[in-house]
């Protein structure tokens, strides 16, 4: 009797163990088919999107095609340089795909697509493989519509997504020069990166000097480069979209509400209901960390006129940040049936609510990329085929694919990519002084009518001037997609008369 009743508990000590693996083993097999699910989603949705460019990736490829085939990185070779882009290693990657031969369209779409996917594998890995916390952030990443539409962008929004979570990923696993390498990467890829590093070394521990040293010395001379290559501390772009006041700080934070109560309401709504003052305890300085970053970052950001903020760009990065976030306090938790089930309706509430927004970021990316196609290509084709390549040319103020299909030394009114613009910030009288101060050939004016040039001030002080009466009106470029987008082209009446160009 007293044997049987020493080998009762045991027995039921082992039926309950080996129930634990059994539900183990179907929580990790159901964990592993929605990843798939959602893996095979994110690679048909990405496929079926719309092959676009938003019209600043043309920037990119004029830095990208000046330092491949002039050793120049900016905007007019031969001037003096002028950094337009945002960050330094999409360009050079470019760069180097033009020197073996790959159009620059197809690098980026390349990169950007590659950087997607990779940020989705970041995720799992940072997570620790297959579990409810890696399967939940997986198909929110996967399923996120503005993703696609970056993948396809020709920005470095998805590069730039790929390096956080690998820095991110880095750090978790101690390997000291993995970790270098990850610092080195995000720092380059956008400025924003630079704070993450610093946030990331201070949290990493122990640090050895070298690695400090080692992350620190490439990011001087490179600074050091800038400051005596460009003439300024920071990229033009910063001083273009800077501004103090005005409706600019109002519109921005609208449009982080929109982002919040589309794509982060739910998965905010999941942390709060699972979150534990444990995982808190054990995590804290990463997650204070990552929080400074995103808030800091965020903050900044309102201050500044965010230009082609096309399906919350500046806001994306901090996505995945917030899905890791979600993943890993589903992850630490001890989740029985009925919170697995809270947490399966919640993603299933969000997942639903990010594939229908999916078809309004493909049209969008649809509309804009034809409007490219039949407005400002064509302008920058028309341009030169019928300009002398050693004319200057102006645009106001779309400086993407005109000067790039044009090829001809440029004046961005857009401000990107000129100094003074960006930084003097003349009246609009000044800037017309500026814009005959080059005499160019030909100008293109962005309108929001078609009546007539609509675009603000400074394109009126340009127009009134006496001195306009040198150019004429060649044509009106539009789009039935765009209906309230126009381009209205004026070129030099003595290149008309002189038979150097002629009408179509």
């Amino acid at each position: 009797m007293n044997a049987i009743r020493t080998h009762f508990p045991l027995r039921i000590e082992a039926t309950n163990a080996f129930l634990s693996r059994r539900r183990n083993t179907i929580v990790l097999l159901v964990c592993i088919a929605i990843t798939a699910i959602a893996a095979a989603y994110g690679v048909r949705q990405t496929f079926r999107f719309t092959r676009w460019l938003v019209d600043d990736a043309f920037i990119i490829f004029r830095y990208a095609e000046n330092l491949a085939e002039h050793g120049e990185l900016t905007w007019n070779i031969g001037e003096d340089p002028v950094e337009g882009y945002t960050g330094i290693t999409l360009p050079v990657l470019i760069a180097l795909a033009i020197k073996l031969n790959i159009p620059p369209v197809l690098a980026s779409h390349s990169i950007g697509i590659a950087a997607f996917l990779a940020g989705g594998i970041l995720l799992i890995l940072i997570l620790r493989g297959f579990n409810i916390g890696s399967a939940a952030a997986f198909i929110l990443y996967m399923t996120a519509p503005f993703l696609f539409a970056h993948a396809w962008s020709g920005l470095e929004t998805t590069l730039f997504i790929a390096a956080i979570l690998f820095a991110v990923y880095a750090l978790t696993l101690r390997k000291d020069w993995l970790f270098l390498a990850s610092l080195l990467i995000v720092s380059f890829t956008r400025p924003e990166g630079v704070l993450l590093a610093l946030i990331l070394l201070f949290i990493y521990r122990p640090l050895p000097k070298g690695v400090l040293i080692a992350y620190l010395v490439p990011c001087a001379i490179y600074f050091v480069w800038r400051w005596n290559y460009y003439g300024q501390l920071l990229p033009n772009t910063f001083y273009a979209k800077h501004v103090a006041g005005g409706r600019i700080p109002a519109i921005n934070a609208y449009k982080l509400w929109v982002f919040t109560r589309l794509y982060l309401a739910f998965p905010g709504l999941l942390a709060l209901l699972f979150l534990d003052p444990d995982i808190i305890k054990r995590n804290w300085k990463p997650m204070l960390g990552l929080a400074a970053f995103s808030g800091v970052t965020i903050v900044n950001y309102l201050s500044f006129n965010l230009i082609m903020d096309f399906s919350y760009r500046f806001y994306a990065p901090f996505y995945p940040l917030a899905l890791l976030a979600v993943g890993g306090i589903l992850k630490s938790n001890r989740l029985g049936f009925k919170l697995v089930l809270v947490a399966f309706a919640i993603i299933t509430i969000q997942t639903q609510r990010n594939i229908k927004e999916f078809p309004g970021e493909k049209h969008y990316a649809y509309t804009h990329y034809r409007m490219l196609r039949e407005e400002h290509i064509e302008v920058g084709k028309l341009l030169r085929e019928r300009i002398p390549q050693e004319e200057w040319i102006a645009v106001h103020a779309d400086a993407g694919a005109i000067p790039f299909y044009a090829g001809h030394r440029t004046i961005d009114f857009g401000r990107l990519n000129d100094e003074y613009l960006a930084r003097k910030r003349p009246a609009p009288e000044e800037a017309s002084d500026y814009f005959f101060s080059f005499n160019p050939a030909a100008v293109s004016f962005t309108s929001t009518k078609g009546t007539g040039v609509h675009h603000g001030r400074e394109a009126d002080a340009i127009l009134r001037d006496g001195r306009f009466a040198r150019y004429e009106l060649v044509q009106r470029f539009e789009s039935n997609i765009r209906p309230d987008y126009y381009q209205f082209l004026y070129i030099r009446k003595d290149l008309l008369r002189s038979g150097t160009t002629t009408d179509r």
